[in-house]
């Protein structure tokens, strides 16, 4: 076989055998986790920059 093809035939064995696939709850759940914690970090950096563009237009207009 050349090298390609063999790299492809273990490429697939490796697929079909040693990978363990999560079930679809754990898929859901993970899945679940990972909006939630997205919503809140946007959240967070969204509360920061609106804030500190509030001290600042109030800072700089106070000079």
């Amino acid at each position: 076989m050349s090298k390609t093809k063999l790299y492809i035939y273990n490429l697939l064995q490796e697929v079909r055998y040693k990978i363990t696939w999560p079930t679809y709850d754990k898929l859901q759940s993970s899945s679940i986790l990972v909006f939630v914690v997205s919503f809140m970090l946007a959240l967070f950096i969204g509360l920061t920059d609106w804030s500190l563009e509030k001290a600042f237009v109030w800072f700089f207009n106070a000079l």
